[in-house]
């Protein structure tokens, strides 16, 4: 009958974590990734759900992901597409190295938000700041802070490909 009552318990303690950490939001600015969730891997991290879920469960959350994460480059890749019909080119960022969507690489907050992006889609691995001191929203609207995308770009000749390093199961890439 203990054990019993302490699976139940530790079940409702996992809900909980889960439900918080699926709404980054509601914990902003507080260290509780640090103190529960895995390191998976730069600054990724595994939801407490993600260890205990049956795997047909972890499938679909992987896919889901992946969705958003096509999604998100989709934006990206179509606010681009119009900043170039309007512009005649490609922000000179983007060259034929694949390199982060990042501040300290090609930094296209400042050219896409507010003209052709309300925001800048995030991977939606990337939930923590990389000390994990800090919970992050799924896009980026604050250009002048250090942020990273969790997305890869490049030009192949007069196509643009970003692709998705963290996506689990496929490759995900979108190109134009």
């Amino acid at each position: 009958m203990r054990n019993i009552v302490l699976f139940v318990i530790l079940g409702v303690v996992i809900l909980i974590i889960s439900y918080y950490l699926s709404n980054p939001d509601i914990l902003k600015g507080i260290n509780v990734r640090k103190m529960i969730n895995l390191q998976v891997g730069n600054n990724t991290t595994s939801t407490a759900a993600e260890n205990v879920l049956p795997p047909e469960r972890i499938e679909a959350f992987k896919a889901a992901e992946n969705v958003t994460r096509r999604s998100g480059m989709t934006q990206i890749l179509n606010a681009l597409g119009t900043y170039r019909s309007q512009t005649g080119s490609l922000p000179p960022e983007i060259t034929e190295t694949e390199m982060k969507i990042a501040k300290s690489r090609v930094d296209l907050c400042k050219i896409l938000i507010p003209k052709y992006l309300p925001e800048v889609p995030r991977d939606p691995r990337i939930k923590a700041t990389p000390d994990q001191t800090q919970i992050l929203s799924s896009s980026i609207k604050d250009c002048d802070s250090d942020y990273d995308t969790g997305y890869l770009i490049k030009k192949n000749g007069d196509h643009i490909v970003i692709s998705a390093p963290f996506s689990e199961g496929e490759i995900v890439v979108v190109t134009q």
